[in-house]
């Protein structure tokens, strides 16, 4: 299992018991100083009362901010980046969560707010090399992001390949989740703490409906000497119970709140592009699978429920074998990523990337839980560039085989020519006019040669360009 998924299965685990949202940046940050050290980043937030970005947490730059804050005249994280100001194919990039190389640095990530000049006297203080956003959002709901600024240290040790691309953004999509998930529990957490204040509101008021209640029989034994204080209860009561019908109406609103947040807590995982599924262990029985199955298998959820071995009849008949490894891996280590081949229900053909985990319950794993990438076009892309390649290698060779007859034919002449410059500044002194004549008509009939050798090879590097 490559070092990216341990990462990426920490990161999933730490984040189940957090209890802050500054927690879940940290987490992030833990596991992108292990992806790429000596990196920096931030986390900027959209602010929707004004649609604006603001710099909400930093990592890695508490000894710059001063410098920073002397070169742009201002503290960044009391600056406002506007997001109406960016370019709508920006915006619609920023809500894709995909990884995005800012290839105009820092001053492309502030849209041209900070000078140019000061932008890159930054980098150049910060020793940063490469700039790289990712999005916080959940289905086309864009909350955030995170900023990388990447240290030339990194750049030769870093790939920049597909599975670093798509640990960010698994990363991403998975701090998403966390800081969705964790508003959510905070919001039900505000609605049970709403429901206890107005339930111990209306015992009090019910306890003063009694005590006025008593005060009037009182004031009726009292006749006249009270009426007063009759009349100023029976305001008090019916103030009292417009109260309680208030109450009422804001406990049926507050359950009905509750149903909508569970409602779109089980809208998140079924809007998710990936399939989530989780299966019984050791029988591996389904018990769940997100509603976006019916997008990659062409199968419902419903199906995948009904049929425990449709998992594996979608599986192409080559990469069947794959199954078996994986699930030995699975028990062996506790966890199992593969990479096959499936057949749709509309038998087209996908490349799909599955990854699974067991989930323990006092040491005892009692459960699959999984996610399935839809990996198509990267695995054409790998083709590709492996033809690509192949092709390269055969173009080298072919020119290198080239040069090395040209060196060849290019070495007799000159030798020919040296030789004979070699006699003639020898004994040119000795020579009468002939003979000198004789040797320079020799030199000029190799140069001669020599050009016109070195004509065809222009005349064919020119013929070979684009090739």
């Amino acid at each position: 299992m490559s070092d990216y998924i341990q990462i990426l299965h920490r990161v999933s685990n730490r984040l189940t018991s957090v209890k802050e949202e500054l927690e879940i940046y940290q987490i992030m940050n833990d596991a992108i100083k292990q992806i790429l050290p000596d990196s920096y980043f931030f986390i900027s937030k959209l602010q929707p009362e004004d649609m604006n970005f603001r710099i909400i947490h930093s990592f890695g730059f508490d000894k710059f901010l001063d410098p920073i804050k002397t070169l742009i005249g201002k503290d960044p994280f009391q600056t406002d980046f506007p997001f109406r100001d960016l370019a709508e194919s920006k915006q619609k990039l920023f809500k894709t969560r995909k990884l995005y190389h800012a290839k105009g640095g820092i001053f492309e990530i502030v849209n041209e707010i900070i000078n140019k000049t000061v932008c890159k006297t930054i980098e150049k203080n910060l020793g940063i090399s490469e700039v790289l956003v990712i999005s916080l959002c959940v289905g086309e709901s864009y909350f955030g992001g995170a900023t990388l600024f990447i240290p030339e240290a990194n750049l030769e040790s870093e790939k920049r390949n597909k599975e670093f691309t798509l640990t960010i953004e698994t990363l991403a999509a998975q701090v998403s989740f966390a800081i969705n998930k964790l508003r959510d529990f905070q919001e039900l957490a505000k609605r049970e703490s709403e429901l206890t204040i107005a339930n111990t509101k209306l015992e009090y008021q019910n306890k003063e409906k009694k005590k006025r209640a008593d005060e009037l029989v009182i004031a009726k034994e009292e006749k006249g000497k009270r009426a007063d204080e009759l009349t100023i209860a029976n305001i008090e009561l019916e103030y009292q119970n417009k109260e309680k019908e208030k109450r009422a109406v804001e406990l049926v609103s507050a359950n009905l709140a509750l149903k909508e947040s569970k409602v779109k807590y089980k809208s998140m995982f079924n809007n998710m592009p990936d399939v989530l599924w989780s299966l019984s262990y050791p029988d591996f029985k389904p018990l769940y699978i997100s509603k976006s199955a019916k997008a990659l298998y062409g199968y419902t959820a419903e199906q995948f429920m009904n049929d425990p071995m449709l998992w594996i009849n979608t599986m192409h008949p080559e990469d069947k074998p794959l199954a078996d490894v994986a699930i030995s891996e699975l028990k062996r280590t506790g966890e199992s990523t593969r990479s096959c081949r499936i057949i749709c229900s509309d038998k087209s053909v996908k490349t799909i990337v599955d990854r699974s985990w067991l989930i323990y319950e006092n040491n005892v794993p009692i459960r699959v839980d999984g996610i399935t990438k839809d990996y198509t076009k990267g695995a054409q892309a790998d083709q590709a560039l492996i033809a690509s390649e192949k092709q390269l290698k055969e173009l080298n060779a072919t020119k290198d085989k080239f040069f090395s007859i040209i060196a060849h034919d290019l070495k007799s002449p000159f030798n020919s020519m040296l030789g004979f410059s070699d006699i003639l500044n020898e004994n040119f002194e000795d020579y009468d006019t002939t003979k000198q004549k004789k040797f320079i008509g020799l030199i000029n009939q190799e140069l001669q040669g020599t050009y016109k050798l070195l004509e065809n090879l222009l005349y064919w590097s020119r013929s070979q360009e684009g090739t």
